[in-house]
């Protein structure tokens, strides 16, 4: 659809709300053409507001500004879009949280259920390299479980015998 059609004020389009401000009360129209039309809050018919992604018909014309939607009707609500929840667990309150990161001399220390105040996590340097060592030592044990018992019979019987 040209401008010269768009003139005449004849030609109902259909697009989608590339966004739309509450606060401010306008927000543009992507048609079908690939055209941008800005649109305001009284431009829209009905009691809905519009919201990004749905579909709309409206009345296109040229404003003193450019491209302008007028009558703009809702055809089609977007899908709601589901965000991940990224919290966890509190180990002390169970919770769903967020934990809040403690620093110490500027170095990362722990963090802390905001609720109750449990230590989530141990960043300190000593309780991480304690931690990889326990994951050692039961990787291996469970990987070599005779071995393990060899080495602990031999280590019983030396303190035994001595």
């Amino acid at each position: 659809m040209g401008y010269d059609a768009l003139s005449a004020g004849d030609g109902k389009s259909n697009g989608t709300v590339k966004w739309f401000s509450h606060d401010k009360g306008y927000g543009f129209i992507t048609c079908d053409e690939d055209q941008d039309y800005y649109f305001s809050v009284s431009d829209v018919h009905g009691a809905d507001l519009p919201g990004p992604g749905d579909r709309v018909e409206f009345q296109a014309r040229v404003g003193a500004r450019g491209l302008r939607a007028s009558r703009v009707n809702i055809v089609s609500r977007a899908p709601e879009q589901t965000r991940a929840d990224d919290r966890i667990e509190c180990p002390g309150c169970q919770r769903r949280i967020v934990p809040r990161i403690i620093t110490n001399q500027g170095q990362l220390d722990h963090s802390v259920c905001p609720f109750c105040g449990t230590t989530v996590k141990d960043f300190s340097l000593f309780n991480i390299l304690l931690g990889k060592l326990i994951k050692v030592v039961a990787v291996f044990v469970l990987e070599h479980p005779m071995l393990v018992l060899t080495a602990l019979v031999l280590f019983w019987l030396a303190h035994v015998l001595n």
